[in-house]
């Protein structure tokens, strides 16, 4: 995984220009960018539908996804935990401050670890 992507995972998205960031990179992705050329939006069904088929082909996806509501004074920080089923073994941890942020970068983790798990 590059830089990049590495980099975009690890945004605190708490501002709205970090989200735009986050939904623009997704939009480069080809099952995201018709929709999201058109609208500017990437539904949370479009990143359900990228995760699980990632899962099932691939063998790896969400385990759980977790609040802590004591890591922050000021929000829930939101945790999805990545598991590689053929071993049992965690390769990621994706942190966001909502819901969609964690989809967001879980799906766009996912796929691009997809080819070295």
């Amino acid at each position: 995984m590059d830089e990049n992507i590495k980099g975009i995972l690890h945004l605190a998205c708490t501002e709205q220009q970090d989200i735009d960031r986050l939904k623009s990179e997704l939009g480069k992705l080809k099952p995201f960018k018709k929709v999201y050329s058109e609208t500017g939006e990437i539904p949370i069904e479009y990143l359900e539908k990228l995760i699980k088929l990632i899962d099932v082909k691939y063998q790896f996806g969400i385990r759980n996804i977790t609040p802590d509501c004591n890591s922050n004074s000021k929000r829930i920080i939101w945790r999805a935990t990545i598991l590689r089923y053929k071993d049992i073994c965690v390769i990621g941890q994706i942190f966001g401050a909502s819901i969609y942020e964690v989809l967001c970068k879980t799906a766009l983790f996912m796929f691009y670890t997809k080819d070295e798990v």
